[in-house]
């Protein structure tokens, strides 16, 4: 039910709307998948099912690679402009459900999660732009357990992320780079309405030209679950960056660590949307 209810509330906002676009891409045909992960700059993986082929793109930060899967409409269309939907798994240990088993392989979070999530096969997979970041392990041992360095929380089973681990920059990276490198909807406001103001200079008595808003904000969604909620409720407590580029977020399941009940003081220009949901059974 938990996820019923999640879904229900970030599809209000994922209607993809036509339009000329100006990213990247535009000489991909329509669902020419391949063609369009190359165009954003990643790499194009034909995964076998019970996974879903996905395009990865790695990041520099901190010195090193950091990469994060898109997962594109299947007729993904560069002239045309899509809302996106970001969303940052929980803590993750490459032998659940014997996925790794599975593929031969040592399967990661941003491959798995989502199919499990539904988010990459479910009935919006057609109508927005998916993208999974990626966490780390400790010591980069994917084998071990996968999940995000957060102020309150660095340790899960015995597995401890080094607390320099900057989660927080690079989610900024991801959220900085997607409007530059895929046909992301910037026209439609909040939700999908158009907001404008009115030019108070106009001699009309309560009226006045419409203008465009102080900010076009493009359709951007953040949710996140477990521990990728955590980190999302982390996100907009320090980051300057994500509470200017996110349009709503959702916490599912996740919550605030006690040291920052109280202190949480968001450092970005406008308020989010902002959505907790937790189930009745949780514990």
């Amino acid at each position: 039910m938990r996820w019923i209810a999640f879904v229900a509330v970030v599809a209000v906002a994922l209607v993809a709307a036509a339009g000329t676009a100006d990213a990247k891409g535009s000489n991909c045909v329509s669902g020419d998948l391949p063609c369009a992960c190359a165009a954003a700059g990643g790499k194009w993986r034909d995964l076998k099912s019970p996974l879903v082929p996905t395009c990865t793109v790695a990041i520099r930060h901190q010195g090193g690679e950091r990469t994060f899967n898109i997962f594109f409409p299947r007729t993904y269309d560069a002239a045309k402009k899509y809302p996106v939907w970001v969303h940052m798994h929980g803590v993750y240990w490459s032998d659940m459900g014997d996925i790794s088993k599975q593929m031969g392989y040592t399967v990661p979070a941003s491959d798995a999660t989502p199919v499990w999530d539904t988010l990459a096969t479910g009935p919006h997979r057609d109508d927005v732009i998916i993208v999974y970041p990626q966490a780390t392990s400790p010591g980069g041992d994917l084998t071990k357990r996968t999940f995000w360095s957060l102020p309150f929380w660095r340790c899960s089973v015995g597995a401890c992320i080094d607390a320099g681990v900057d989660d927080v920059g690079y989610i900024e990276k991801i959220f900085n780079l997607l409007p530059k490198r895929l046909s992301v909807d910037k026209t439609r406001g909040m939700f999908g309405t158009r907001r404008r103001r009115r030019d108070r200079g106009s001699g009309a008595a309560g009226g006045g030209r419409l203008l465009q808003t102080e900010e076009q904000l493009a359709e951007i969604y953040l949710t996140g679950t477990s521990a990728g909620g955590m980190m999302l409720e982390n996100l907009l407590c320090t980051s300057s960056v994500i509470p200017n580029k996110v349009a709503a977020a959702v916490d599912i399941i996740g919550g605030i660590g006690a040291p920052m009940r109280g202190t949480c003081r968001p450092a970005g220009k406008r308020r989010v949307p902002f959505r907790i949901l937790h189930g009745e059974a949780d514990q």
